[in-house]
C-alpha cells in the first residue's frame, strides 16, 4: 500500500445540486481528511469513503450544494505517530508500514504548505523573519537594516509624499481652500466675480398616478409635461427654483398646487389649458416656505 503520488489536496467549483467529490490520494483514516466549503472547515454534513485505498475515494455531502462554492479536500495527517514495539519481538510489517506512510504524508503536507509560503532565495543570509502583528493604516516593509519585516507608514517609506502630488492623484495642497483653488473651483463663502453665465441643467419630472415628486435641491430647474391632471405635487428640500409646465398636444390638464406655497394675492395660478401652452413658475424660499410667481401662456411675439 504505497503512497502513489505527492498530492494531498484537490479542489472543485461545485455545480448546483452536486453532492459527490472525488479525492485521488491515499488516506489511512477518514479522520485525516479535512473538507472546506468557501474556506470554511466543515465539521459535519458529509461522509468519507475510500480510506485505505490507493486510488482514493469520495466525499459525499448529505445535501446538494447551491452551486459555485469552492470545495477543498485536504489531507492533514497527524504529526505524532503512536507505535509500540517490543524488544526482540517480530517486526510487524503492517504497523511499520503505516508509520512510514504517515511520515511520508506529513512530508508531502509540509512540502505543499511550504510551496504556498513566501521564501527568501537560497543565497539569502537573512533568517528568522516574522510577519509583524497587523496595525491599522500601516504597510509591511523591510526594516532599515533589512533583517526583519516591520509596520511602516507609506509616507515614512517615501513612496507617498504628503501633500500628494497631482501625478499621484492628489492636489499638492495642504488645505481645503488650496485644493479647491488648484482644482479650479471657487468657494461660495467669499465674494466671486463670475465671467460666464451659471445655470442648472433642466430635469424632467414625471407624473405617477396624478402625483409629482420634486426634490428642489437635486433639480432646482425642472420641466413638467402634462399628460394627465396633477392632483398633488410633493416637494422636498424647498429652495429657489423654476418649474416650466407644458401642456401636451391634448391640453386641458390641470395642476393642484400644495397649500403651503404663497402666491401673489393668495391666489394659486391655474395653468394655461391650451394644447402646447407653456407656463413658467419661479420660486423663492424663506424659512422653508416657498413663494411662487407665475409667467403664463408664454409665446413668441406675433
Amino acid at each position: 500500500m504505497p503512497v502513489i503520488n505527492a498530492k494531498n489536496r484537490i479542489s472543485y467549483t461545485a455545480a448546483a445540486g452536486q453532492t459527490a467529490f472525488v479525492y485521488d490520494f491515499l488516506l489511512l483514516s477518514a479522520a485525516h481528511l479535512e473538507v472546506y466549503v468557501d474556506g470554511v472547515l466543515q465539521e459535519s454534513g458529509y461522509t468519507v469513503d475510500g480510506a485505505g485505498l490507493e486510488a482514493g475515494g469520495t466525499v459525499t455531502f448529505a445535501a446538494g450544494l447551491s452551486g459555485g462554492e469552492n470545495v477543498l479536500l485536504y489531507r492533514n495527517p497527524p504529526l505524532s505517530i503512536e507505535i509500540s514495539l517490543t524488544d526482540n519481538d517480530s517486526m510487524p510489517a503492517d504497523v511499520l508500514n503505516e508509520a512510514f506512510y504517515l511520515l511520508a504524508m506529513v512530508n508531502i503536507m509540509q512540502a505543499e504548505q511550504l510551496g504556498r509560503a513566501i521564501l527568501l532565495p537560497l543565497t539569502s543570509s537573512v533568517s528568522g523573519v516574522h510577519i509583524p502583528e497587523p496595525e491599522a493604516g500601516k504597510v509591511v516593509a523591510w526594516s532599515d537594516d533589512l533583517q526583519e519585516l516591520v509596520n511602516k507608514d507609506l509616507a515614512e517609506l517615501g513612496a507617498l509624499a504628503l501633500p500628494l502630488a497631482v501625478e499621484q492623484g492628489g492636489t499638492g495642497c495642504t488645505t481645503v481652500a488650496e485644493a479647491l483653488a488648484a482644482l479650479g473651483g471657487v468657494s461660495a463663502a467669499v465674494a466671486n466675480t463670475w465671467t460666464k453665465a451659471q445655470r442648472y441643467g433642466e430635469a424632467a419630472l414625471a407624473i405617477d398616478a396624478g402625483v409629482v415628486l420634486w426634490d428642489m435641491r437635486a433639480a432646482p430647474t425642472a420641466v413638467l409635461t402634462l399628460t394627465e391632471d396633477v392632483t398633488g405635487i410633493v416637494i422636498t428640500n424647498p429652495g429657489p427654483g423654476e418649474l416650466t409646465i407644458v401642456q401636451d398636444t391634448t391640453g386641458g390638464w390641470s395642476v393642484a398646487w400644495p397649500a403651503a406655497i404663497l402666491w401673489p394675492g393668495g391666489v394659486a395660478p391655474s395653468v394655461t389649458p391650451d394644447a402646447g401652452a407653456e407656463d413658467v413658475i419661479t420660486f423663492t424660499e424663506r424659512g422653508g416656505v416657498l413663494r411662487g410667481v407665475a409667467a403664463q401662456n408664454l409665446k413668441a411675439v406675433a
